[in-house]
Protein backbone atom coordinates (compact mmCIF):
# COMPACT_ATOMS: atom_id res chain seq x y z
CA UNK A 1 0.00 0.00 0.00
CA UNK A 2 1.46 3.32 -0.29
CA UNK A 3 3.71 4.88 2.28
CA UNK A 4 4.15 8.48 2.18
CA UNK A 5 6.68 10.05 4.24
CA UNK A 6 7.77 13.69 4.84
CA UNK A 7 11.14 14.43 3.23
CA UNK A 8 14.02 17.73 4.10
CA UNK A 9 13.17 19.59 0.16
CA UNK A 10 16.53 21.51 -1.14
CA UNK A 11 14.84 24.96 -2.06
CA UNK A 12 15.45 28.08 -3.41
CA UNK A 13 16.33 30.80 -1.16
CA UNK A 14 15.85 34.10 -3.32
CA UNK A 15 11.95 33.80 -2.80
CA UNK A 16 11.30 37.12 -4.82
CA UNK A 17 13.00 35.85 -7.40
CA UNK A 18 11.68 32.40 -8.02
CA UNK A 19 9.36 33.19 -11.10
CA UNK A 20 13.39 33.47 -12.31
CA UNK A 21 14.35 30.52 -11.43
CA UNK A 22 11.66 28.43 -11.73
CA UNK A 23 10.67 26.23 -15.03
CA UNK A 24 7.94 23.64 -15.94
CA UNK A 25 8.91 19.85 -16.36
CA UNK A 26 11.41 18.63 -18.82
CA UNK A 27 8.91 17.63 -21.33
CA UNK A 28 6.96 20.63 -22.32
CA UNK A 29 9.80 22.61 -22.82
CA UNK A 30 10.50 23.85 -26.24
CA UNK A 31 14.07 24.74 -27.61
CA UNK A 32 13.17 28.45 -27.81
CA UNK A 33 12.18 28.27 -24.28
CA UNK A 34 15.29 26.91 -22.97
CA UNK A 35 17.19 29.58 -24.82
CA UNK A 36 14.86 31.58 -22.86
CA UNK A 37 15.29 30.45 -19.71
CA UNK A 38 19.19 30.44 -19.95
CA UNK A 39 19.04 33.84 -20.56
CA UNK A 40 16.23 35.15 -17.89
CA UNK A 41 18.93 34.25 -14.73
CA UNK A 42 22.51 32.67 -14.15
CA UNK A 43 20.85 30.08 -11.73
CA UNK A 44 17.83 29.37 -13.68
CA UNK A 45 17.06 25.50 -13.18
CA UNK A 46 16.79 25.26 -16.46
CA UNK A 47 20.58 23.85 -15.92
CA UNK A 48 19.67 21.03 -14.20
CA UNK A 49 16.11 19.93 -15.59
CA UNK A 50 17.17 20.16 -19.31
CA UNK A 51 20.47 21.62 -19.69
CA UNK A 52 21.57 22.60 -23.51
CA UNK A 53 23.58 20.05 -25.50
CA UNK A 54 27.19 21.15 -26.53
CA UNK A 55 29.29 20.16 -29.99
CA UNK A 56 31.85 18.96 -27.27
CA UNK A 57 29.97 16.97 -24.99
CA UNK A 58 31.32 13.17 -24.15
CA UNK A 59 30.95 10.79 -21.57
CA UNK A 60 33.05 12.95 -19.32
CA UNK A 61 31.86 16.52 -19.79
CA UNK A 62 28.05 16.71 -21.19
CA UNK A 63 24.66 18.25 -19.99
CA UNK A 64 24.19 15.51 -16.87
CA UNK A 65 27.76 16.41 -15.76
CA UNK A 66 27.31 20.40 -16.21
CA UNK A 67 23.73 19.95 -13.97
CA UNK A 68 25.50 17.99 -11.03
CA UNK A 69 28.11 20.68 -11.15
CA UNK A 70 25.43 23.56 -11.24
CA UNK A 71 23.64 21.66 -8.20
CA UNK A 72 27.28 21.32 -6.30
CA UNK A 73 28.14 25.18 -7.17
CA UNK A 74 24.49 26.15 -5.80
CA UNK A 75 25.03 24.33 -2.39
CA UNK A 76 27.97 26.10 -1.99
CA UNK A 77 26.53 29.70 -2.81
CA UNK A 78 23.69 29.14 -0.77
CA UNK A 79 21.58 29.44 -3.94
CA UNK A 80 19.38 26.46 -2.92
CA UNK A 81 19.43 25.07 0.76
CA UNK A 82 17.73 22.04 2.32
CA UNK A 83 15.36 22.68 4.82
CA UNK A 84 16.18 21.81 8.54
CA UNK A 85 13.13 19.00 9.56
CA UNK A 86 11.32 16.87 7.17
CA UNK A 87 7.98 18.23 6.06
CA UNK A 88 5.29 17.74 4.14
CA UNK A 89 4.56 20.37 1.86
CA UNK A 90 0.81 21.84 0.48
CA UNK A 91 0.85 22.75 -3.00
CA UNK A 92 -1.46 24.95 -4.63
CA UNK A 93 -1.98 26.12 -8.11
CA UNK A 94 -4.44 28.75 -8.93
CA UNK A 95 -4.66 28.80 -12.69
CA UNK A 96 -7.43 29.74 -15.74
CA UNK A 97 -7.75 27.42 -18.75
CA UNK A 98 -6.52 28.30 -21.60
CA UNK A 99 -8.92 30.49 -23.79
CA UNK A 100 -10.92 30.66 -20.39
CA UNK A 101 -10.87 33.37 -17.45
CA UNK A 102 -12.46 31.44 -14.67
CA UNK A 103 -9.87 30.94 -11.98
CA UNK A 104 -9.86 27.50 -10.72
CA UNK A 105 -7.79 25.87 -7.29
CA UNK A 106 -5.96 23.24 -7.38
CA UNK A 107 -4.45 21.81 -3.77
CA UNK A 108 -2.56 19.00 -2.85
CA UNK A 109 0.60 18.32 -1.42
CA UNK A 110 4.25 16.79 -1.83
CA UNK A 111 6.24 14.13 -0.13
CA UNK A 112 8.41 10.98 -0.92
CA UNK A 113 6.56 7.84 -1.69
CA UNK A 114 8.30 4.71 -1.03
CA UNK A 115 8.82 2.95 -4.35
CA UNK A 116 7.37 -0.32 -5.39
CA UNK A 117 6.40 -2.72 -8.91
CA UNK A 118 3.31 -1.09 -10.51
CA UNK A 119 -0.25 -2.22 -9.03
CA UNK A 120 1.48 -2.29 -5.47
CA UNK A 121 -0.39 0.74 -4.66
CA UNK A 122 0.47 2.46 -7.00
CA UNK A 123 -1.31 2.33 -11.11
CA UNK A 124 -0.15 3.57 -14.21
CA UNK A 125 -2.42 4.45 -17.12
CA UNK A 126 -1.05 5.05 -20.09
CA UNK A 127 2.72 3.39 -22.15
CA UNK A 128 5.78 5.55 -21.67
CA UNK A 129 8.41 6.47 -24.25
CA UNK A 130 11.75 4.71 -23.56
CA UNK A 131 14.24 7.40 -24.93
CA UNK A 132 12.42 9.91 -22.26
CA UNK A 133 13.25 7.21 -19.27
CA UNK A 134 17.16 6.98 -20.39
CA UNK A 135 17.44 10.69 -20.49
CA UNK A 136 15.63 10.91 -16.88
CA UNK A 137 17.75 8.26 -15.97
CA UNK A 138 21.32 9.70 -17.08
CA UNK A 139 20.35 12.83 -15.17
CA UNK A 140 19.27 11.52 -11.77
CA UNK A 141 22.84 9.27 -11.81
CA UNK A 142 24.90 12.31 -11.96
CA UNK A 143 22.55 14.27 -9.70
CA UNK A 144 20.86 12.13 -7.36
CA UNK A 145 18.33 14.90 -7.05
CA UNK A 146 14.95 14.80 -8.50
CA UNK A 147 13.53 18.38 -9.55
CA UNK A 148 10.25 17.65 -10.62
CA UNK A 149 7.35 15.56 -8.88
CA UNK A 150 5.23 12.42 -10.16
CA UNK A 151 1.27 13.81 -9.85
CA UNK A 152 -0.93 11.08 -8.28
CA UNK A 153 -4.52 11.29 -7.73
CA UNK A 154 -6.70 9.69 -4.58
CA UNK A 155 -10.03 8.92 -3.72
CA UNK A 156 -10.89 11.35 -0.99
CA UNK A 157 -14.72 11.12 -0.92
CA UNK A 158 -15.56 12.20 2.71
CA UNK A 159 -12.88 15.21 2.31
CA UNK A 160 -10.62 13.76 5.02
CA UNK A 161 -7.56 15.10 2.84
CA UNK A 162 -9.18 18.36 1.45
CA UNK A 163 -10.17 19.57 4.41
CA UNK A 164 -6.52 18.57 6.10
CA UNK A 165 -4.89 20.81 3.72
CA UNK A 166 -7.07 23.95 3.41
CA UNK A 167 -6.61 24.20 7.03
CA UNK A 168 -2.95 24.66 6.16
CA UNK A 169 -3.57 27.09 3.33
CA UNK A 170 -5.21 29.66 5.58
CA UNK A 171 -1.68 30.46 7.05
CA UNK A 172 0.95 32.60 4.71
CA UNK A 173 2.86 30.24 2.17
CA UNK A 174 6.31 29.50 2.69
CA UNK A 175 6.91 30.65 -1.03
CA UNK A 176 4.98 32.13 -4.03
CA UNK A 177 5.04 33.01 -7.46
CA UNK A 178 3.58 34.29 -10.26
CA UNK A 179 3.99 32.33 -13.39
CA UNK A 180 4.38 34.32 -16.90
CA UNK A 181 0.97 32.50 -17.80
CA UNK A 182 -0.77 34.13 -15.19
CA UNK A 183 -0.53 30.75 -12.87
CA UNK A 184 0.04 31.56 -9.07
CA UNK A 185 1.98 28.87 -7.36
CA UNK A 186 1.70 29.11 -3.94
CA UNK A 187 3.73 26.46 -1.23
CA UNK A 188 3.18 25.79 2.61
CA UNK A 189 5.46 23.72 4.98
CA UNK A 190 3.53 20.93 7.09
CA UNK A 191 5.00 20.75 10.01
CA UNK A 192 2.61 19.12 12.76
CA UNK A 193 3.42 15.25 13.19
CA UNK A 194 -0.25 14.75 14.07
CA UNK A 195 -1.67 15.82 10.63
CA UNK A 196 1.21 14.44 8.59
CA UNK A 197 0.76 11.07 10.82
CA UNK A 198 -2.93 11.38 9.59
CA UNK A 199 -2.05 11.78 5.70
CA UNK A 200 0.20 9.22 5.74
CA UNK A 201 -2.36 6.87 7.51
CA UNK A 202 -5.16 7.84 5.14
CA UNK A 203 -3.25 7.16 1.83
CA UNK A 204 -1.79 3.65 3.20
CA UNK A 205 -5.51 2.46 2.89
CA UNK A 206 -6.20 3.76 -0.73
CA UNK A 207 -4.40 3.30 -4.05
CA UNK A 208 -2.70 6.02 -6.23
CA UNK A 209 -3.30 6.79 -9.66
CA UNK A 210 -0.33 8.62 -11.94
CA UNK A 211 -1.49 10.62 -13.71
CA UNK A 212 1.33 12.42 -14.95
CA UNK A 213 5.07 10.68 -14.61
CA UNK A 214 5.04 7.28 -15.48
CA UNK A 215 8.65 8.41 -17.10
CA UNK A 216 9.81 9.66 -13.89
CA UNK A 217 8.52 6.92 -11.60
CA UNK A 218 10.34 3.85 -14.07
CA UNK A 219 13.34 6.30 -13.92
CA UNK A 220 13.21 6.08 -10.16
CA UNK A 221 12.46 2.41 -9.92
CA UNK A 222 15.72 2.04 -12.56
CA UNK A 223 18.33 4.42 -9.98
CA UNK A 224 16.65 1.96 -6.99
CA UNK A 225 17.60 -1.24 -8.93
CA UNK A 226 21.32 0.27 -9.28
CA UNK A 227 21.84 1.43 -6.33
CA UNK A 228 21.32 -1.71 -4.69
CA UNK A 229 18.31 -3.23 -1.93
CA UNK A 230 18.27 0.39 0.70
CA UNK A 231 15.44 -2.48 2.36
CA UNK A 232 13.03 0.43 1.83
CA UNK A 233 14.38 2.88 4.07
CA UNK A 234 17.12 4.47 2.00
CA UNK A 235 16.33 7.45 0.25
CA UNK A 236 16.77 6.14 -3.31
CA UNK A 237 13.95 3.70 -1.95
CA UNK A 238 11.51 6.96 -2.54
CA UNK A 239 10.51 9.37 -5.49
CA UNK A 240 9.14 12.94 -4.83
CA UNK A 241 5.19 12.61 -5.18
CA UNK A 242 2.54 14.98 -5.94
CA UNK A 243 -0.47 13.78 -4.76
CA UNK A 244 -4.35 15.62 -4.77
CA UNK A 245 -7.69 14.28 -4.67
CA UNK A 246 -9.61 13.35 -7.45
CA UNK A 247 -12.40 15.10 -6.05
CA UNK A 248 -10.74 18.40 -5.98
CA UNK A 249 -12.64 20.36 -8.42
CA UNK A 250 -8.96 21.61 -9.61
CA UNK A 251 -8.00 18.14 -11.03
CA UNK A 252 -8.25 19.01 -14.75
CA UNK A 253 -7.62 16.94 -17.87
CA UNK A 254 -7.44 18.36 -21.66
CA UNK A 255 -7.06 16.52 -24.52
CA UNK A 256 -3.37 15.76 -26.25
CA UNK A 257 -4.61 16.68 -30.15
CA UNK A 258 -2.93 14.26 -32.44
CA UNK A 259 -1.33 16.06 -35.30
CA UNK A 260 0.29 14.29 -38.51
CA UNK A 261 3.33 15.78 -40.67
CA UNK A 262 6.25 14.86 -42.35
CA UNK A 263 4.33 11.73 -43.21
CA UNK A 264 5.46 10.55 -47.00
CA UNK A 265 2.41 10.89 -49.67
CA UNK A 266 -0.34 11.77 -47.89
CA UNK A 267 -2.11 14.39 -48.65
CA UNK A 268 -5.27 16.18 -47.79
CA UNK A 269 -7.28 14.13 -49.74
CA UNK A 270 -6.26 10.94 -48.55
CA UNK A 271 -7.32 12.39 -44.91
CA UNK A 272 -10.97 12.94 -46.44
CA UNK A 273 -11.10 9.91 -48.27
CA UNK A 274 -9.90 7.47 -45.13
CA UNK A 275 -12.56 9.35 -42.64
CA UNK A 276 -15.57 9.37 -45.25
CA UNK A 277 -14.84 5.53 -45.30
CA UNK A 278 -16.27 5.31 -41.55
CA UNK A 279 -17.82 8.41 -40.58
CA UNK A 280 -20.38 10.94 -41.19
CA UNK A 281 -18.65 14.43 -41.80
CA UNK A 282 -20.02 18.08 -41.01
CA UNK A 283 -18.35 21.18 -42.16
CA UNK A 284 -17.95 24.20 -40.17
CA UNK A 285 -16.82 27.51 -41.57
CA UNK A 286 -14.75 28.50 -38.42
CA UNK A 287 -12.68 26.37 -35.56
CA UNK A 288 -14.77 27.57 -32.59
CA UNK A 289 -17.95 26.36 -33.54
CA UNK A 290 -16.78 22.74 -34.40
CA UNK A 291 -14.61 22.65 -31.42
CA UNK A 292 -17.92 23.72 -29.50
CA UNK A 293 -20.16 20.75 -31.25
CA UNK A 294 -17.24 18.23 -30.80
CA UNK A 295 -17.67 19.03 -26.80
CA UNK A 296 -21.18 18.32 -26.96
CA UNK A 297 -19.87 14.36 -27.40
CA UNK A 298 -19.37 11.88 -24.52
CA UNK A 299 -15.99 11.36 -23.73
CA UNK A 300 -15.99 7.63 -25.55
CA UNK A 301 -18.42 8.53 -27.97
CA UNK A 302 -15.58 8.35 -30.92
CA UNK A 303 -16.50 12.05 -32.15
CA UNK A 304 -13.50 13.87 -33.40
CA UNK A 305 -12.75 17.33 -35.16
CA UNK A 306 -10.69 17.59 -38.51
CA UNK A 307 -8.01 20.36 -39.48
CA UNK A 308 -6.76 20.36 -42.73
CA UNK A 309 -4.03 22.95 -44.29
CA UNK A 310 -5.17 25.13 -46.65
CA UNK A 311 -9.09 25.23 -45.60
CA UNK A 312 -11.02 27.18 -43.11
CA UNK A 313 -12.61 26.16 -40.63
CA UNK A 314 -12.66 21.91 -40.32
CA UNK A 315 -15.32 19.41 -40.65
CA UNK A 316 -16.67 17.22 -37.27
CA UNK A 317 -16.60 13.20 -37.65
CA UNK A 318 -19.49 11.17 -36.23
CA UNK A 319 -18.43 7.40 -36.60
CA UNK A 320 -20.97 5.34 -38.04
CA UNK A 321 -22.44 2.01 -36.74
CA UNK A 322 -20.32 -0.37 -38.85
CA UNK A 323 -17.17 0.77 -37.32
CA UNK A 324 -15.46 -1.74 -35.08
CA UNK A 325 -12.83 -2.73 -33.02
CA UNK A 326 -10.29 -5.59 -32.69
CA UNK A 327 -11.77 -8.29 -31.12
CA UNK A 328 -8.81 -8.54 -28.25
CA UNK A 329 -8.76 -5.24 -27.38
CA UNK A 330 -9.54 -4.89 -23.36
CA UNK A 331 -13.07 -3.39 -23.33
CA UNK A 332 -11.58 -0.48 -20.63
CA UNK A 333 -9.85 0.46 -23.84
CA UNK A 334 -12.63 0.26 -26.63
CA UNK A 335 -14.25 3.27 -24.39
CA UNK A 336 -11.52 5.71 -25.26
CA UNK A 337 -11.62 8.49 -28.18
CA UNK A 338 -7.70 7.91 -28.21
CA UNK A 339 -8.02 4.48 -28.78
CA UNK A 340 -11.04 4.60 -31.54
CA UNK A 341 -9.00 7.66 -33.68
CA UNK A 342 -6.19 5.50 -33.69
CA UNK A 343 -8.04 2.41 -34.72
CA UNK A 344 -9.94 4.35 -36.84
CA UNK A 345 -8.20 6.73 -38.63
CA UNK A 346 -4.38 7.07 -37.92
CA UNK A 347 -3.91 3.25 -37.97
CA UNK A 348 -5.30 3.42 -41.74
CA UNK A 349 -3.57 6.79 -42.89
CA UNK A 350 -0.49 5.21 -41.90
CA UNK A 351 -0.51 2.11 -43.19
CA UNK A 352 2.88 1.41 -45.18
CA UNK A 353 4.14 4.19 -43.21
CA UNK A 354 5.16 3.01 -39.64
CA UNK A 355 3.27 0.43 -37.38
CA UNK A 356 4.11 2.42 -34.69
CA UNK A 357 0.71 4.74 -34.06
CA UNK A 358 2.54 6.74 -31.38
CA UNK A 359 5.16 7.53 -33.47
CA UNK A 360 6.77 10.92 -33.27
CA UNK A 361 8.65 11.34 -36.44
CA UNK A 362 4.71 11.42 -37.96
CA UNK A 363 2.76 12.61 -34.76
CA UNK A 364 2.71 15.45 -32.41
CA UNK A 365 0.47 16.00 -29.48
CA UNK A 366 -0.45 19.22 -28.51
CA UNK A 367 -3.27 20.49 -26.03
CA UNK A 368 -3.31 23.69 -27.20
CA UNK A 369 -6.05 24.10 -29.55
CA UNK A 370 -4.79 27.96 -30.77
CA UNK A 371 -1.60 26.34 -31.62
CA UNK A 372 -2.80 23.61 -33.37
CA UNK A 373 -4.97 25.95 -35.60
CA UNK A 374 -1.89 28.18 -36.01
CA UNK A 375 0.25 25.07 -36.87
CA UNK A 376 -2.54 23.94 -39.69
CA UNK A 377 -2.90 27.19 -40.92
CA UNK A 378 0.95 27.51 -41.28
CA UNK A 379 1.08 24.13 -43.39
CA UNK A 380 3.51 22.32 -40.27
CA UNK A 381 0.61 19.80 -39.90
CA UNK A 382 -0.19 17.64 -42.83
CA UNK A 383 -4.05 17.19 -40.72
CA UNK A 384 -4.77 17.54 -37.24
CA UNK A 385 -7.29 15.57 -35.20
CA UNK A 386 -9.08 17.21 -31.88
CA UNK A 387 -10.15 14.90 -29.56
CA UNK A 388 -12.36 15.31 -26.24
CA UNK A 389 -10.63 14.90 -23.06
CA UNK A 390 -10.43 11.61 -21.51
CA UNK A 391 -12.92 11.51 -18.39
CA UNK A 392 -11.43 10.71 -14.79
CA UNK A 393 -13.32 7.77 -14.49
CA UNK A 394 -11.75 6.51 -17.41
CA UNK A 395 -8.61 6.80 -16.57
CA UNK A 396 -9.56 5.01 -12.87
CA UNK A 397 -11.45 2.27 -14.90
CA UNK A 398 -8.29 1.61 -17.13
CA UNK A 399 -5.97 1.31 -14.62
CA UNK A 400 -7.76 -0.81 -11.85
CA UNK A 401 -8.47 -3.27 -14.78
CA UNK A 402 -4.66 -3.10 -14.89
CA UNK A 403 -4.52 -2.02 -18.56
CA UNK A 404 -2.40 1.45 -19.92
CA UNK A 405 -3.79 3.44 -22.38
CA UNK A 406 -1.65 4.76 -25.32
CA UNK A 407 0.96 7.50 -25.09
CA UNK A 408 -0.53 11.09 -24.06
CA UNK A 409 -4.03 9.80 -23.90
CA UNK A 410 -4.28 12.68 -20.79
CA UNK A 411 -3.10 15.99 -20.71
CA UNK A 412 -3.51 17.38 -16.96
CA UNK A 413 -3.49 20.66 -16.87
CA UNK A 414 -1.81 22.45 -14.92
CA UNK A 415 1.78 20.68 -15.33
CA UNK A 416 3.37 21.19 -11.83
CA UNK A 417 6.24 23.72 -11.19
CA UNK A 418 9.50 21.84 -11.15
CA UNK A 419 12.04 22.98 -8.69
CA UNK A 420 9.85 24.55 -5.92
CA UNK A 421 11.13 21.53 -4.19
CA UNK A 422 13.73 18.71 -4.62
CA UNK A 423 13.95 15.61 -3.66
CA UNK A 424 17.35 14.24 -2.62
CA UNK A 425 17.52 10.43 -3.61
CA UNK A 426 21.25 10.33 -2.53
CA UNK A 427 21.37 10.78 0.99
CA UNK A 428 19.41 12.28 3.86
Amino acid sequence: MPAIRPFRAWRFTDAAALADLLVPPYDIISPAEQTAYYARHPDNLIRVELGQERPDDDERTNRYTRAAAALDDWRTRGIVQRDPVPTIYVYQQIFSLPGQSERIVRTGFFGRLRLGPWGQGILPHEKTFPGAKADRLALLQATAVQTGAIFTLFRDPAGEVMTALRATTAALPAAALMGDDGMEHRLWRLEDPALIARLADTLHERTLYVADGHHRYETALNYQRQRGDGGGEQPWDFVLTYAAPLEDPGVRIMAAHRCLHDAPGLWSDDVLRVVREGFDLQRFAAVGPLHDALGQAAPGAGWFGLLLPGMSGGWLLRPRPQLTLPADLPAELTELDVTRLQEWVLRPLLRGITDDLADKRFLAYEPNLERVVSAVNQGQYQAAFLLNPTGLHQLCAVADAGQVMPQKATYFYPKLISGIVMYDAGAW
